[in-house]
């Protein structure tokens, strides 16, 4: 099923997207473009076009750009855009156990409450 897209008109009308400075609207407007147009996120491009760097200082912008607050938000709201609150929660939660170690607590009751999201009863250990 092919994902759907907001426009990027709707995107720049949202507050999350107005909060942001002129340069990072920018950036986020080539940014989702490039994942609505090429399947990937490009954020060096992103990185070039709104602020006009060198390409050897494109990743340390891209990844400070990344990590602002407002910037967050806005692409939370092109990323979640046309899911249901049940895929966001478990789109999420799933994030969630990719960056937990492998083999902790946290994992284990990550994966536990994951199957009782999609409706799978967990293993039973046996004794």
């Amino acid at each position: 099923m092919a994902r759907k897209f907001m426009s990027l008109d709707a995107l720049s009308r949202t507050p999350e997207f107005r909060a942001c400075t002129i340069r990072q609207q920018l950036f986020l407007q080539t940014y989702c473009a490039s994942e609505r147009d090429l399947g990937v996120a490009d954020a060096k491009l992103a990185t070039r076009a709104a602020f006009e760097c060198e390409d050897r200082n494109t990743h340390r912008i891209s990844f400070q750009v990344l990590r602002k607050r407002r910037v967050k938000a806005a692409l939370r709201v092109w990323q979640t855009f046309g899911k249901s609150p049940r895929r966001i929660a478990l789109d999420d939660l799933r994030a969630d156990i990719a960056a937990s170690k492998p083999g902790s607590p946290a994992r284990a009751k990550l994966r536990e409450i994951e199957a009782k999201l999609i409706g799978v009863k967990p293993k039973r250990k046996s004794k």
